[in-house]
């Protein structure tokens, strides 16, 4: 094909099919079950899902795609560890749409803001005793915006807990418990 073409023309077409056809697909890039879970949880935003609880966005999120839930690969029950998918080992390599779970997880965010008046240093304290949530971003460094349901603090109503709500994640800062990431996969 290069001496009809010539060396530049091959490769560029080449590299245009392996696009079309997904191969060149960029490794840490979404594919389509991925964004369907997460347009899925952002449509719900400020709405309940199910029943509410936190698994009920994740199972309906990834049934709306086609994907495989935690009762497909058998694990069920109010205090199991759920699983979701394929287990992502790197914070790095976590895309949106990968669904997180939590066991016995416990955060410790501290943030300094400098001004002319001096600085003040904030700390914030997250549980997480078992829970699950739908990845939104990467942000890197351990930070994630996900896509979640029945958390919240003590000040929030049980009404507002069980809706659906995009909320800051800071793994970089977990002093305690469990953290699994899993890609889902087609049914």
């Amino acid at each position: 094909m290069s001496r009809l073409l010539g060396p530049c023309a091959a490769a560029c077409l080449t590299l245009g099919f392996l696009a079309l056809t997904g191969f060149a697909q960029k490794e840490n890039t979404p594919g389509k079950i991925n964004l369907g879970v997460v347009k899925f949880a952002s449509d719900h935003v400020g709405k309940k899902v199910g029943d509410g609880e936190c698994t009920a966005l994740a199972i309906e999120a990834l049934e709306s795609v086609g994907a495989k839930t935690t009762h497909d690969f058998g694990v069920t029950g109010l205090d199991e560890d759920y699983e979701w998918g394929t287990l992502v080992k790197k914070h790095a390599d976590v895309q949106p749409g990968d669904i997180i779970q939590f066991r016995d997880v416990v955060t410790v965010t501290k943030t300094v803001t400098k001004s002319p008046k001096g600085t003040s240093t904030r700390t914030t304290k997250r549980s997480y005793d078992h829970h699950t949530a739908v990845i939104s971003r990467n942000l890197g460094k351990g930070k994630f915006k996900v896509y979640e349901q029945n958390s919240g603090g003590p000040n929030m109503s049980e009404v507002e807990r069980k809706k659906v709500r995009e909320d800051d994640l800071d793994l970089a800062g977990k002093t305690s418990g469990t953290v699994w990431i899993y890609r889902p996969v087609k049914k």
